[in-house]
């Protein structure tokens, strides 16, 4: 994969408005999970400028929130789980560099076991449908004047 950028860098006028070409390793979002333990993501955070979808369509959501153990006469397999309980998307980019809009989004979201729990300016959330939201009911101390 190659990424792109246009500009000035820092420090030096004679780039300005060239383009800059890196190659870089990518690895999908399943794969850094699996490599890390496949930890429990309380909110995992989607800004790329226009690519959301993109890369959203790309994990396996057949394997969330679940663990299942497949055993056969020689090997037990595990297959992880995706276990991520709120994401916050950029949606203000959606449809700039690859197809699909808020409705196609939401859509893809909504397939895969989450609902819309609401909006910051340019961004989305969205919660797994099991998962409880608590509130936070510790009594604020009060300030001594």
């Amino acid at each position: 994969m190659y990424f792109s950028e246009t500009g000035k860098r820092p420090g030096s006028s004679k780039f300005e408005g060239c383009r800059f070409d890196v190659r870089l390793q990518c690895f999908p979002l399943y794969s850094i999970l699996l490599a890390l333990g496949n930890p429990v993501v309380d909110y995992f955070s989607l800004d790329v400028e226009g690519t959301e979808i993109a890369i959203l369509q790309t994990i396996p959501w057949d394997k969330a929130s679940f663990l299942k153990i497949l055993q056969t006469s020689r090997l037990n397999h595990v297959l992880s789980q995706v276990n991520i309980k709120v994401v916050g998307i950029e949606i203000n980019h959606l449809g700039q560099i690859f197809p699909g809009n808020f409705t196609d989004l939401e859509n893809l979201m909504t397939a895969n076991g989450y609902e819309l729990l609401g909006y910051a300016k340019i961004d989305a959330f969205f919660i797994r449908k099991d998962v409880k939201i608590k509130a936070n009911k510790k009594k604020s101390k009060k300030i001594k004047e």
